[in-house]
């Protein structure tokens, strides 16, 4: 063995020493963090001028009584994330609408662009919003159907340290509240705390005692010698709920120093004479991306293996399931694997009941190392909400120097951007593929003078007759023409400005004064806004 010390791999190699070497997408988002966060506070400046304007979103998912709902959750950045250069790169726009921006470099390394990617699900809350909102919106309509007699679950998902833990403890605080306001006369009420760890349930109020899944003929899975604990008021729920919390196998991950690696199921029963109702509450285990899980152990992995497997059959579960509760004649053909995976045993109740109704609230970081993750996770949030055609995507070039020409006013070097009706034949291929996914086909011969001049009616024949990525594609050209526009208008009226001011600054300079520049504006970082209303009125 050998070492060699003061290595210098571009001298060795025989390398220019103004070559750039490949650095990873979470290094160059910190390093060029300035200018990226000056694309996005431009991005929301635009959506704050169409929200004063009234411009309305181009896409609305249906909020009325539905069996199955999605909603997200941002997550604030946290100081110490702040003050090792993370900055906000997702923004909830409405109360539909949560835009995650993807900061990237172009293959040279030098060019920048943001990727504005929009998901629209059935309720966002920003990072602004209570737990008090979630539960009024989220958690409320489900305690009122259990009190109804109906079953009722809430699940918590999202990447480890997004918040899933601390939103489902404030949501329980308000649940035990209301529980015994709202439940009806007489009514008896018991709690029972489970954790999933792998394939194996343990008692979280009996001392961690093993369980085990029966199913019985009619394929409803109860589980063995749980311990089903009597409580009488508010406060008593909230202590033996404290207690099974007590009890969770949680570890210190690379991401969060307390991280859940279970599956928490704590159930509310609702006995009303020889009925009885469940109120379910379930926070998923973290998931972890490859990256993370590089310094575990051999039974780490395997534990975080056996996590992401059961999460990615409860996707598959709630996607063909809602399919069919949408459709009649999937319904007889469909065949959903709830028996795959012992957490979607658990929960097949919850999806098949009669009457059933349940909720998902997909919680999200927004850092901007975590970007990856969080689309990922909006991602299956819109497919088991069946909206994977309600998500657009807008891409902006970001000028090199973007933020001093903010705080300045100076030109700096731009990019160049083709307007559309400038686009070849390839380029409008290209684009069409990226914003539809590969749903719209055009004639190849189509360059983008003819694309400019399409209808929406034509991009929904181009797209097989689907209305919903007909209008985003339409809405996102119309969104590309208008950012060029913009940047010209803007352009021109910084150049008047500059010469202006050049003007005068000779006419001071004449008269022999000391001229004295104008403050400039606060650092790009303090200028960004949160855009997105507190929570949403669903």
């Amino acid at each position: 063995f050998f070492f060699v010390r003061n290595f210098d791999c571009k001298m060795v190699l025989g390398m220019k020493d103004d070559l750039k070497f490949n650095v990873d997408k979470r290094t160059s988002r910190k390093e060029n963090a300035e200018d990226f966060q000056a694309g996005i506070w431009q991005y929301r400046q635009s959506l704050r001028k169409r929200q004063i304007q009234g411009a309305s979103a181009p896409l609305k998912l249906p909020t009325g009584a539905m069996p199955f709902k999605v909603f997200a959750r941002k997550r604030p950045i946290f100081d110490h994330e702040l003050a090792k250069g993370e900055y906000d790169t997702v923004t909830c726009e409405d109360q539909q609408c949560v835009t995650v921006h993807k900061c990237n470099m172009k293959p040279d390394l030098k060019h920048m662009y943001i990727s504005h990617k929009s998901h629209y699900l059935h309720g966002v809350f920003s990072e602004r919003a209570s737990n008090r909102d979630v539960f009024e919106h989220v958690a409320g309509p489900l305690l009122d159907a259990a009190c109804s007699g109906h079953t009722a679950t809430l699940l918590m998902y999202g990447q480890t340290g997004s918040g899933k833990t601390h939103t489902i403890n404030g949501v329980l605080e308000f649940a035990a509240e209301e529980l015994f306001r709202r439940s009806p006369r007489g009514a008896q009420i018991s709690l029972s705390s489970l954790e999933l760890c792998g394939n194996q349930c343990f008692d979280l109020l009996n001392d961690r005692q093993p369980l085990h899944l029966r199913e019985d003929s009619s394929g409803l899975v109860n589980v063995a010698g749980l311990v089903h604990s009597p409580v009488r008021s508010g406060g008593e729920l909230l202590y033996w709920i404290s207690q099974a919390l007590a009890a969770r196998k949680t570890y210190a991950t690379h991401v969060n120093a307390c991280s859940s690696r279970s599956h928490w199921f704590n159930r509310v029963t609702i006995h009303m004479g020889r009925a009885q109702s469940v109120l379910s509450f379930v926070d998923l285990a973290g998931s972890e991306r490859n990256e993370d899980t590089m310094w575990h152990d051999a039974d780490r992995r395997k534990e975080s293996a056996q996590i992401n497997s059961s999460l990615a059959v409860l996707k598959q579960c709630i996607r063909l399931q809602t399919s069919c509760n949408n459709n009649a004649r999937k319904r007889s053909f469909s065949h959903v694997p709830y028996r795959e995976s012992e957490l979607t045993r658990l929960l097949k109740d919850s999806f098949t009941s009669p009457h059933a109704c349940s909720a998902l609230i997909a919680t999200i970081s927004p850092n901007g190392t975590d970007t990856e993750h969080t689309l990922d996770t909006l991602a299956h949030a819109t497919t088991m909400a069946s909206a994977e055609s309600f998500v657009r995507t807008q891409d902006k070039v970001v000028d090199i120097g973007l933020a001093q020409q903010l705080r300045t006013g100076t030109k700096t070097p731009q990019q160049r951007v083709v307007p559309p009706n400038r686009w070849s034949a390839a380029e409008v291929q290209q684009w069409l593929h990226h914003i539809s996914r590969g749903c719209a086909r055009v004639p190849k011969g189509t360059d983008g003078k003819q694309l400019v001049r399409m209808s929406e009616v034509r991009f929904v024949q181009a797209c097989n007759g689907d209305r919903n990525m007909g209008a985003t594609i339409f809405e996102s050209l119309q969104e590309q023409i208008r950012m060029i526009n913009d940047n010209k208008v803007a352009s021109a009226k910084a150049s008047r400005e500059a010469q202006i001011e050049n003007k005068h600054m000779m006419a001071v300079k004449s008269a022999g004064l000391r001229f004295q520049k104008a403050p400039q504006a606060p650092t790009v970082g303090r200028l960004a806004p949160t855009v997105g209303r507190l929570a949403p009125a669903i």
